[in-house]
């Protein structure tokens, strides 16, 4: 198993300069359907974005357009300044942000210390599911079907 996965870091070499992020990426449940090559071209459409310690991720209201994985750090979400909890690593947040209509987020999100996020914008999603329709369908069913579970469970 370790040679074939040598192999594939050989071959996509983004695999190795981001091993920290498909580490990371291997860890979240609903992407468990992803092969290596599926990491590989989904971690070429999202974008890391650091917060200072305060420093606003988004405010209620603000258009939604793209979903978020905290990769590292802690966020605290608001709801008209009241607090409503808090985000850790490996939580996601944003679903809503990919819909096909334009909505508004229902809550601010403020960093409360140094964060890290890997942002995924609805325009490189509809990118991926014009250039790789698999992986983009792969993540959508994953992400719709936690979704679903979580309003199950509520």
């Amino acid at each position: 198993m370790n040679k074939i996965k040598d192999i594939i870091l050989y071959k996509m070499p983004f695999l190795k300069k981001s091993k920290t992020h498909f580490s990371f990426l291997k860890k979240v449940s609903f992407l468990e359907d992803f092969s290596y090559k599926d990491f590989y071209i989904f971690q070429k459409f999202l974008h890391e974005r650091t917060f200072q310690p305060a420093e606003v991720v988004f405010h209620q209201g603000d258009l939604n357009t793209a979903f978020f994985f905290l990769f590292d750090g802690k966020l605290e979400m608001f709801l008209n300044n009241s607090s409503q909890g808090f985000l850790v690593e490996g939580d996601y947040f944003g679903e809503d942000g990919l819909s096909l209509s334009p909505l508004k987020r229902p809550l601010s999100v403020k960093s409360t210390h140094f964060s890290k996020v890997l942002v995924l914008l609805k325009d490189d999603l509809i990118e991926m599911k014009l250039a790789y329709p698999l992986v983009a369908s792969k993540f959508l069913h994953g992400l719709l079907t936690s979704f679903l579970l979580k309003l199950v469970h509520e």
